[in-house]
Parts: structure tokens; C-alpha cells; sequence
């Protein structure tokens, strides 16, 4: 009976030994986690909107055009008030193709369901010294003039709203990384109808799923560049590929959409909160460069 005391005392020793063990670590490896999801972030390094200045964003938003963009909740820049020139145009599809060529593209991280583009990361520093030394745009390749003209352009279209007074968001900032996306000319590539910001609750979704997508929720301004041909749709099937931009429905009414032809030079703003949309199938190869300019609610934008 000692005996099987002194086993007893050493078992429960071990147990509790083992207990206080997982007291300790499970907590610790809870809030790693929690702490991991927390700085995921791709916009804790975005600039103030007044650093983003670009005198031709400028240009091109009047503050006719950032009244409509509040009343309607979208604007549509195309054709004769087309963001890019010729020659602007035809010097960044060079360079799409150039970052096509050294492999950049890739399968984005959402279910294959919704979404079936390829996309590629790019900031201004791109294979610059500016760019940070352990970060994977230092040994990339740099913007050739006509992509980057298309960067400063799109993360310029911050200091226009504000210099108009733009009241849907306030305080924007601008994350310094832009998404290329490419949908292959496969008939079939599309995105599914969305919206661009998260307005989930914690409770609703899991605080560690919350955390992990704080960018989504503070996207207030979607910026879309469009890089394709400037005659899209023109043939006589056509080429797909439209965004699907749908209108908010009044009572009774029923739903109504407008569909934007994906021309290269067309920019496309929208409210990130507000404004559910769809990439349709395409059948043409479709590139798309957009910044999802960040900010607070404000005042026509608050419940």
C-alpha cells in the first residue's frame, strides 16, 4: 500500500505539473495569435493622404465630380474624360507585361469560387533602396515609368477628395501597396458580387477572424485604374469583363445595375462601404490596378 501511495503522489504530480503547463502555454499561444492576426496589416505604413499629392490627380477630380461621387456613392471617369492618354496607356501595358515576364503574378487567397484572377503586389519603391531592406519588393524589379505614373496617379486621388471636401470618409490615408490584378482572357474568370470593406461585427464573424481583416474594415475609397485595351468591347461579341456596379434599391423597386466596360484609361471610384459590385466573366485578358484608400466614416456615411 506505501508503494502504491508513493506511485500515486508521483502521478499526481506529474498531472499537476502538466496542468499548470497547459495554464501557461494555452493562454500564451491564444493571445500570440490573437497579437498575429492584430498586425497583419498592409496599410500600418500607409501615408496621410496630403503626402500622396500628384498634381494630375488633381487635375482630374473637380469638385463636380467628388459631389456626384458622394450623391451616387460611384463615379465613372471614361472615354473623353479617360484618366490616361495614349501614350501614358501603351507605356504601362508595357510594363504589365514586363512584370508578367518575371513571374510576379500569382493565385490570390480567396476560395477559388469567388474570385479566379492572379495578383501582384506593387508599391513605388519597387526594386529601389527606398523599399525596406528585408522586404520582398527590395529584389523586385522597378516600375517602369508608365506603371508608376498609374500608382501615383491612382494613391493621388486621396488629396483630391480632401481638397473638395469629400464628407463620405475623413481622415484618409493611403496604403502604399496597390493590387495588379490580372484575369485571364478564359471566358470564365470573374469575381462574385461583394463588398470591398468588412462591416462585421466581432461577435458576428470571431474575434480572431476581426482581427485579421482591421484593413477590410477601414477601406473607405476603392480606386480602380483599368490597363487594358482602350477599345474593349468593341467587337462584336464583345470581350466580358465588365465591373458590375449595383445601385441602391429604394422600397419597392427592384434591383438595378450599371456595367462599366473595363477600357484602359477608365478610373472607377467608389465607397468601399456602400457599394456592392462584380467582376463578370471575362474573355479577354483584363488588368485592373486599384488602392483602397482608408479612412473614417464620415458624417453622410454614419448611421
Amino acid at each position: 500500500s506505501r508503494c502504491l501511495a508513493l506511485r500515486m503522489a508521483r502521478y499526481l504530480k506529474r498531472f499537476a505539473s502538466f496542468d499548470n503547463f497547459v495554464l501557461v502555454v494555452v493562454p500564451s499561444i491564444g493571445c500570440a495569435t490573437l497579437l498575429e492576426a492584430y498586425q497583419r496589416s498592409e496599410i500600418k505604413d500607409a501615408h496621410r493622404g496630403r503626402l500622396c499629392q500628384y498634381s494630375l490627380a488633381n487635375k482630374l477630380l473637380t469638385a463636380s465630380h467628388v459631389r456626384r461621387l458622394e450623391r451616387d456613392g460611384f463615379l465613372v471617369l471614361e472615354n473623353e474624360q479617360s484618366a490616361l492618354g495614349e501614350d501614358e496607356l501603351t507605356s504601362a501595358q508595357k510594363d504589365v507585361v514586363s512584370i508578367m515576364r518575371e513571374g510576379r503574378f500569382s493565385r490570390n487567397s480567396n476560395d477559388n469560387a469567388v474570385r479566379q484572377d492572379l495578383v501582384c503586389w506593387i508599391r513605388e519603391t519597387d526594386g529601389t533602396p527606398d523599399a525596406a531592406a528585408d522586404a520582398p519588393e527590395r529584389s523586385a524589379g522597378a516600375l517602369g515609368d508608365g506603371l508608376l505614373h498609374c500608382a501615383r496617379l491612382v494613391r493621388g486621388v486621396a488629396v483630391a477628395l480632401e481638397s473638395h471636401g469629400y464628407s463620405r470618409a475623413s481622415e484618409l490615408r493611403v496604403p502604399r501597396q496597390l493590387q495588379l490584378a490580372w484575369y485571364p482572357g478564359d471566358g470564365n474568370s470573374n469575381y462574385v458580387r461583394h463588398l470591398d470593406a468588412c462591416l462585421d461585427a466581432f461577435w458576428e464573424i470571431g474575434l480572431l477572424a476581426w482581427l485579421r481583416v482591421s484593413d477590410y474594415r477601414e477601406r473607405s475609397v476603392t480606386a480602380i485604374l483599368y490597363l487594358n485595351h482602350a477599345q474593349w468591347g468593341s467587337s462584336g461579341s464583345g470581350s466580358g469583363g465588365e465591373l458590375r456596379i449595383f445601385l441602391p434599391k429604394g422600397e419597392g423597386e427592384d434591383e438595378r445595375h450599371i456595367d462599366v466596360l473595363p477600357r484602359g484609361g477608365t478610373l472607377v471610384l467608389f465607397d468601399s462601404r456602400a457599394v456592392e459590385h462584380q467582376v463578370m466573366p471575362t474573355r479577354d485578358d483584363r488588368f485592373a490596378l486599384t488602392c483602397w484608400i482608408v479612412g473614417d466614416a464620415g458624417l453622410s456615411d454614419k448611421k
